[in-house]
């Protein structure tokens, strides 16, 4: 065997050792995040740590959901009526459905804008059933729209944004059929909403990352989100 011939070998064996290492540290990393998530969630269900003292939501423009409602750019007011954002990063449908429920009882809000669902649905690449998940996701969304209405309030819902795709350790935990699951539970919300009730975002989307949207397609959404609530409360 030649001198070069044992260079390549060891070189060879020397990278795959260090992508094995590289594996098992993002794996750790990954475990890591998920336990410290679990942990928040069981300390603070609804996330009212990041809210501070429960709002009143009397006459308001609600804005809950998911960090995906929380990077949207938005006034104070629309039209004159105040916005309040009471958006939790990291949340599935379950915990929006209990906080907004909970707000209910400071009052009725004049509008609830939801953006919520894919935390629910990338559980589908942590080996959850894909089926549950988004028959889950589906059925808290149109239980919080019917707990709107019954508060007499009006309830517009969002359709859940595609994810982008997944880059380093979150490959390992990423289902590859995730925006089809998305599409499937967009599908089930737009058939048991009003149509006035339902918003689809029809506009150019590139992402940050595979959960989150780059600043510009933020800004793009919000303007569309704008118009759209402006649309509502001027009914």
């Amino acid at each position: 065997m030649t001198t070069r011939v044992r260079l390549v070998l060891v070189t060879g064996f020397v990278a795959v050792i260090a992508t094995a290492v590289v594996v098992v540290i993002s794996g750790r990393v990954v475990v890591r995040g998920l336990l410290a998530r679990e942990s928040e969630v069981r300390l603070d269900p609804l996330g009212l740590g990041t809210l501070g003292a429960a709002p009143s939501i009397a006459g308001v423009i609600v804005l809950a959901g998911d960090s995906r409602m929380v990077a949207l750019t938005m006034p104070e007011e629309i039209e004159g009526v105040p916005v309040r954002r009471v958006a939790v990063g990291g949340t599935t449908t379950a915990q929006t459905r209990l906080l907004v429920e909970r707000l209910l009882n400071s009052g009725t809000p004049r509008l609830v804008v939801i953006q919520s669902g894919i935390n629910d649905l990338k559980s589908s690449g942590y080996g959850l059933e894909a089926s549950a998940l988004i028959e889950g996701a589906s059925s808290e969304l149109l239980g919080l729209a019917a707990s709107v209405r019954d508060a007499g309030g009006s309830i517009l819902v969002t359709s859940i944004l595609p994810p982008g795709r997944p880059g380093g350790a979150r490959r390992l935990i990423w289902d590859g059929d995730l925006a089809d699951h998305v599409d499937r539970t967009n599908d089930l919300l737009e058939a048991g909403l009003h149509p006035i009730e339902w918003h689809e975002w029809t506009e150019p989307l590139t992402f940050a990352d595979a959960l989150h949207l780059d600043e510009e397609t933020n800004d793009r959404l919000s303007s569309r989100l704008i118009d759209v609530i402006r649309a509502r409360v001027t009914d």
